[in-house]
């Protein structure tokens, strides 16, 4: 799992990279987050409230999700405000985990 969040790569580190390594202590928190929305998923998944779904996969799913919104600007630019764009990413990552779609 660790390759899917931080994928190795040679190049991440050349010197014309424009990514420079991720800190070891944002990555402590990255992979903190990470285990508590697997934990989360897993509780869903138990409580017949998820499908039966990989929670490894979907956290890394939902995490992407997330930064990709984030990185849209979606908030940042007014074009979303706060609660519409948590309402939106809730809604489709959610419904597409639930088990009763029809809920």
């Amino acid at each position: 799992m660790k390759k899917l969040l931080y994928p190795e790569s040679k190049e991440q580190n050349a010197p014309s990279s424009p990514h420079p390594p991720v800190p070891k202590q944002f990555k402590s928190a990255l992979d903190e987050i990470f285990e508590v929305m697997c934990e989360v998923i897993k509780e869903g998944v138990t409580a017949g409230e998820f499908r039966k779904v990989d929670t490894r996969q979907a956290s890394v799913i939902l995490g992407a999700m997330i930064r990709g919104f984030h990185f849209r600007g979606s908030v940042r630019d007014g074009e979303l405000n706060v609660q519409e764009s948590t309402d939106l990413l809730h809604n489709f990552f959610l419904y597409g985990i639930t088990k009763d779609r029809n809920a």
